[in-house]
């Protein structure tokens, strides 16, 4: 378990989802491919903005309400993608990603 999951792309941020634990997804190289969670995680596009977003999270308040906003775009998103939480998360990812590089090569 983490408090936190920090990722590029991961099949596990599909199951910290189920688990309810919130994830930041680090596209350092902008390349907005790699965003198939769509809002349902929170982006850092820099070293400079997760260091705020982290360093943010040592309010306890903030944290919080960070979480509680994350978690309801979490819900929203399984209902939409993954409406059995059982489904297996690598094929989950696989075919987004398919999707998503055959939708740039049409």
């Amino acid at each position: 378990a983490a408090d936190v999951l920090l990722t590029k792309v991961s099949t596990m941020v599909a199951e910290a989802m189920i688990l309810g634990r919130p994830s930041i997804c680090v596209l350092l190289d902008h390349d907005m491919r790699w965003a198939i969670y769509k809002d349902s995680v929170d982006y850092a596009f820099t070293i400079e903005e997760l260091n705020q977003k982290l360093g943010a999270m040592t309010n306890a308040r903030y944290y919080s309400v960070w979480v509680s906003a994350l978690r309801k775009r979490q819900e929203a998103y399984m209902k939409a993608h993954l409406p059995r939480p059982q489904i297996e998360c690598n094929k989950f990812v696989v075919q987004e990603l398919v999707a998503t590089l055959n939708t740039e090569r049409a």
